[in-house]
């Protein structure tokens, strides 16, 4: 259990041993570990049938490290990675970390613009990705005078490199030797994404000993069969694509295609999967869909939701469709190497809480001026990992802004911490407006309309206004069959659960979909331009962003 320390007025997480050698590197580790079980079949790919077993992964990730190496690839260079999931990704990943080549993965449905503002921050020597996206890719490098070398990686193009070549036999497997990197915590091995939900994303960088730290958090697997929708440019997927190396018992089911409820129950039924990781938005769906049938779900182990605020209401409707199944909120960020705090599988989830603070990590919670606040509290929440945050790559002014004159990370969000040291989130720090004065977090107003049946989708933002400041305005997106749903309800009805400065002065607006990034985050920058547009073309105002 996480002690306070009332002095300094910071929460410590329990402390446990951290079990890997401070000069440890992520791909020796993984060859070890590989190397215990290697009939254990340790991916699925769900979409082919083709498995993977540890020694099968072992073999492909030296021979990717060998040729890798003999293309004249080196400890430094980043490799970039715009894939879906898919059998040979792992051990390709595995090669990288293995010759100490950070690797950089960008989301398959990026348009040029996004791949070029990602890789003129990181530079990649070597690009593998899709073939429906090779010429997106290669464009985004030619503008950028960039003249990295692109693999394809799940399919093959005429006259373009394939990823088998790298997967091809050296006949020196057996004497492979990996090279050394030093300490850990210095050792960059993941380049990933910020959210970009308030502005462009920015290159978080995370060490072997941010990976280690993960992993060292869990306990030895208990025979999980474990289905992600993630792909690897969710910091859930990547990290997930490591560490099922790292765990004896379990199996990762994956796939390339999007997610989809009957997807979803076609591969439960299939593969006997027993632990799922939802995205908030993915599981509402879930609970929302005609197909849902409880039965088909009683082998599952746990549901674990993770990526995004898990509202109050989202939380409820869960509980009423399954309310013996164990669900798992976990609570993160990226620059933090996922887990700050985590509820327990069994344990009765209230509120907004996202449970107890993880194993080797600090808390802390400010005020606006960075002084320290006591238990039950209102500030933003700070966290400080067992590792050094080691910055935004080739971005020093930001990496400076992350953290505070201790090392504590700046996590945006504003919560409480109760006297258990159990974590409640309220809303984003820089989602909260202002309308005439009053604090108002969106959320608050988005659980409400949340509530509404035949709501999908909502999110509140601020309309500018030179008097009041903000008008809060609701976008949503409705359920197909509740047409008869109307704006004026959604207004009306809002106006009767909240006070009148938290009513919908701005409007609400129903939209065929409202953006998000590849993991389901709402891209609440987007949401504004949107709401602003459809409240200027309804009242014939002027902008005034």
């Amino acid at each position: 259990m996480a002690t306070f320390d009332s002095e300094r007025k910071i929460w410590q997480g329990p402390k446990i041993p951290f079990k890997f050698p401070t000069n440890a590197s992520i791909g020796v580790e993984i060859l070890k570990k590989l190397k215990e079980t290697p009939d254990r079949t340790m991916i699925i790919s769900h979409d082919d049938g083709i498995t993977m077993t540890c020694e099968e992964a072992r073999i492909a990730s030296i021979r990717v490290a060998q040729n890798l190496t003999k293309l004249g690839f080196k400890k430094g260079d980043v490799i970039g990675f715009i894939c879906r999931n898919g059998i040979r990704l792992p051990p390709t990943i595995y090669g990288a970390l293995l010759i100490g080549a950070p690797i950089n993965p960008l989301d398959a449905g990026f348009k040029k613009d996004d791949i070029k503002h990602m890789f003129a921050q990181t530079q990649p020597k070597l690009v593998f990705c899709d073939a429906d996206v090779y010429e997106t890719t290669k464009q985004a490098l030619n503008e950028l005078d960039n003249n990295a070398v692109v693999m394809t990686h799940r399919e093959k193009i005429e006259g373009v490199v394939y990823v088998d070549e790298l997967l091809a036999p050296t006949g020196n497997e057996d004497s492979f030797e990996p090279p050394q990197f030093g300490n850990s915590s210095d050792m960059l091995a993941i380049i990933l994404c910020s959210s970009g939900t308030t502005g462009p994303p920015k290159g978080v960088c995370l060490s072997h000993a941010h990976i280690f730290a993960h992993i060292n958090l869990f306990n030895e697997s208990e025979g999980l069969r474990i289905l992600s929708f993630s792909p690897i440019y969710w910091s859930t997927g990547v990290v997930s694509t490591i560490t099922v190396a790292f765990r004896s018992q379990d199996a990762k089911i994956i796939t390339a295609q999007p997610f989809g409820v009957d997807l979803l129950i076609q591969i439960i039924k299939k593969h006997d999967i027993n632990f799922i990781q939802f995205a908030p938005y993915q599981l509402m769906l879930l609970l929302q869909s005609p197909l849902l049938d409880p039965r088909d779900f009683v082998g599952v182990k746990i549901f674990s939701v993770l990526g995004s605020v898990v509202s109050e209401h989202l939380r409820k409707e869960f509980r009423s469709v399954f309310p013996r199944h164990p669900l798992i909120v976990t609570y993160g960020m990226s620059e933090a190497c996922i887990t700050i705090s985590s509820t327990e599988p069994h344990e009765n989830i209230c509120g907004l809480t996202v449970g107890h603070i993880s194993p080797n990590i600090q808390v802390r919670v400010v005020d606006n001026e960075g002084n320290p606040l006591g238990i039950e509290d209102t500030g933003e929440i700070y966290a400080k990992p067992e590792f050094k945050f080691i910055g935004y790559y080739n971005n020093p002014e930001a990496s400076l802004n992350a953290i505070d004159s201790e090392g504590f990370l700046k996590t945006g969000d504003i919560g409480h911490i109760d006297e258990k040291g159990c974590i409640f989130i309220i809303d984003r720090k820089k989602e909260i407006m202002k309308y005439k004065g009053y604090q108002i977090n969106p959320s608050e107003i988005e659980n409400i309309i949340e509530s509404i049946e035949g709501v999908e989708v909502v999110s509140v933002v601020g309309i500018p206004d030179p008097i009041a400041h903000n008008l809060p305005a609701a976008v949503i997106v409705k359920r197909p069959e509740f047409e008869d749903l109307t704006e004026q309800f959604i207004i009306d009805y809002v106006a009767e659960k909240l006070p009148e400065y938290k009513h919908l002065h701005g409007g609400a607006y129903f939209i065929d979909e409202i953006p998000m990034t590849p993991t389901g985050k709402i891209l609440k920058r987007f949401v504004k331009v949107l709401a602003i547009k459809e409240h200027n073309e309804k009242y014939s105002i002027e902008n005034f962003d």
